[in-house]
């Protein structure tokens, strides 16, 4: 099986047509800038992305395995500076062609035999897979929502210690102090002693 490069599909038109996939699965390798898919995640602030993945028929079912490495600019939790993080993520799922006679106990049936081993079966609404959509919706789940620079941003910090002499931030253990109810009560016990 050799490589497909996703720049085949017409501009904008980021489509798999899974009835058309060999039997034996077929490859496919792209980066950021192929196929509309800058477009689909130019709201997200990514720096590069690459991604590499096999699509291959099981009966009435299609697996996708592959990689996603990507780059999204981030912004540090701690100190409000600008970073950007390596992210690799695995892929392993399952998707299937949603049919009109597929009746709701069917489906239970379809998912709960697949899900057994925790899998999760991704249910399309036609014969077509929008990669734009799905990479998406993988850089989104895989993208932390509150992160830091480095692991402790505290001690480790050039950006959040230089905010800190100027000014900019108070440090988390001065804050809890300074915010604590009870530290005027031990004030006064002390003056009382």
């Amino acid at each position: 099986m050799g490589w497909c490069n996703m720049s085949f599909l017409p501009k904008n038109q980021n489509k798999i047509n899974l009835e058309e996939l060999h039997n034996d699965g077929q490859d496919f390798a792209f980066t950021l800038e192929d196929s509309g898919l800058a477009e689909s995640l130019k709201d997200l602030d990514i720096k590069s992305l690459e991604c590499n993945f096999n699509l291959m028929p099981a009966g009435d079912l299609y697996t996708l395995t592959g990689q996603i490495k990507f780059e999204p600019n981030l912004i540090c939790s701690k100190c409000a500076f600008g970073f950007s993080k390596p992210i690799t993520e695995s892929m392993n799922e399952l998707f299937y062609i949603k049919t009109d006679d597929l009746q709701k106990s069917d489906k239970r049936k379809k998912s709960d035999s697949i899900t057994g081993n925790d899998i999760f079966c991704n249910e399309l609404n036609s014969k077509y897979l929008i990669v734009s959509e799905w990479i998406r919706e993988i850089v989104v789940s895989a993208t932390p929502y509150s992160s830091t620079g480095k692991e402790n941003c505290d001690d480790t910090c050039d950006n959040y210690q230089k905010a800190v002499k100027e000014g900019l931030f108070t440090p988390e253990s001065e804050a809890k102090a300074a915010n604590n109810p009870f530290a005027a009560l031990e004030g006064l016990k002390n003056k009382l002693n």
